[in-house]
């Protein structure tokens, strides 16, 4: 409970406002998101470089699970589709979704 409520002070505080589109049911859900720092892809090696994002959600009153293919709306012109989804778990239970992008 209390790594649920830093993650979600952290994303209230750092976070912007995005949205994602499901694939499978075309349905558009308004959330906030906040960049990651960090980015590593494992199986792109260190002379290639990748472009790609991640952002980070919490999984507190989600009403879905993202999933690979969704769209992910930052902006009217930035807007990227979900390669992978990481669930972010503390003590046994998912607090929050680590969303990379390409």
């Amino acid at each position: 409970m209390m790594f649920q409520n830093v993650l979600n002070s952290i994303i209230n505080l750092h976070g912007t406002d995005v949205a994602i589109k499901s694939l499978e049911t075309a349905t558009i859900y308004n959330l906030r998101a906040v960049i990651s720092n960090y980015y590593r892809s494992p199986v792109v090696e260190e002379e290639i470089q990748s472009i790609g994002r991640q952002y980070i959600i919490s999984s507190k009153d989600l009403a879905f699970v993202p999933k690979r293919g969704d769209r992910f709306t930052i902006s009217s012109n930035q807007y990227f589709s979900i390669s992978d989804v990481q669930e972010m778990i503390a003590f046994g239970k998912t607090i929050g979704y680590r969303l990379v992008l390409k």
